[in-house]
């Protein structure tokens, strides 16, 4: 199965799906990613994060998404 990610304007990913072949415009809060992934990188939540911390970014390459630091996420959650 396939995923496909939206990121907003900094490059983090706001929603995560299975890959219909989407482009473009997601909702009016950003875009879908160019690229598409097999799997959902696991993770730790951040101690003392926001109830719901954007944990996933689009990657310097873009051409796949890698975990923001702990300290990424806490200065912006949302990013």
């Amino acid at each position: 199965m396939a995923y496909r990610g939206a990121k907003n304007v900094n490059g983090v990913i706001i929603a995560i799906g299975n890959d219909e072949g989407q482009s473009g415009d997601y909702a009016g809060m950003g875009t879908w990613c160019d690229f598409t992934f097999e799997s959902v990188p696991t993770f730790t939540p951040v101690a003392g994060a926001a109830e719901s911390p954007m944990m996933f970014k689009e990657n310097g390459a873009a051409d796949g998404i890698e975990l923001r630091s702990d300290v990424d996420v806490l200065a912006s959650p949302q990013g």
